[in-house]
């Protein structure tokens, strides 16, 4: 799938390339973004934007490749690492899918450069494929979000879309959460108690009411 996009910016304007690839059997997901200035104006220096509003041109390409597992396994393995490690915040996540994400752009005639990170956040929308989709669960991005991978969560209040404010272009993995998986929650901060642990507190507890019932059963007959 792909979408052009022209932007008027100034008297110069910005054509937006999103190109969206599926490497499974599902189909690539619908990915745009909210606004379209605020990723020009996070894209391009400010020295930049001043020639593209004195009439330059300019252009910007992004491309999400949506993929069930990863060629660099070390990178995979990184990132379902990353994911473990915060579930002792929100509880149990599930992998949905990784999509791959690079970005670049150029001014006037110059070649296409690299982009990896943003000067400021800007929001990014994808439509959740279908087989993920299930009522009462939740969905988030694990990302590069200032330099360190990070649990993005989901900000859209459209159905089936998963919207993330992002400040870097790389790989990411969408994941996934039921209601019965969910940590609970104290003060507005994810606070998470592991089944075990409760499982095992619930047993202290019963036996101290044991212990504590026994002992007042005994009093009356030592007094007899």
């Amino acid at each position: 799938m792909n979408e052009v996009t022209q932007i008027a910016y100034g008297e110069g304007t910005v054509t937006i390339s999103l190109q969206t690839e599926s490497l499974s059997e599902v189909s690539a997901p619908n990915i745009r973004f909210g606004d379209y200035t605020e990723v020009i104006e996070s894209c391009f220096t400010q020295k930049e934007l001043n020639v593209i509003q004195n009439g330059e041109v300019a252009e910007l390409d992004f491309v999400f490749v949506m993929s069930d597992t990863l060629d660099n396994k070390a990178k995979e393995k990184e990132m379902n690492s990353t994911m473990e490690s915060l579930e002792s915040s929100y509880g149990t996540l599930h992998e949905g899918v990784f999509i791959d994400m690079t970005a670049s752009k150029s001014l006037a005639d110059s070649e296409l450069s690299d982009i990896s990170y943003i000067s400021s956040a800007s929001e990014l929308l994808i439509d959740i494929p279908l087989y993920l989709v299930k009522e009462d669960r939740s969905y988030y991005l694990v990302s590069r979000n200032m330099g360190d991978d990070a649990l993005l969560e989901n900000v859209s209040t459209e159905a089936n879309t998963l919207a993330v404010e992002i400040n870097t272009f790389s790989t990411s993995m969408m994941v996934f959460q039921d209601n019965s998986d969910r940590a609970a929650e104290s003060l507005g901060s994810h606070f998470y108690i592991p089944s075990k642990v409760l499982l095992i507190g619930g047993m202290v507890i019963l036996a101290g009411l044991w212990l504590g019932l026994d002992k007042l059963h005994r009093v009356p007959q030592e007094q007899s």
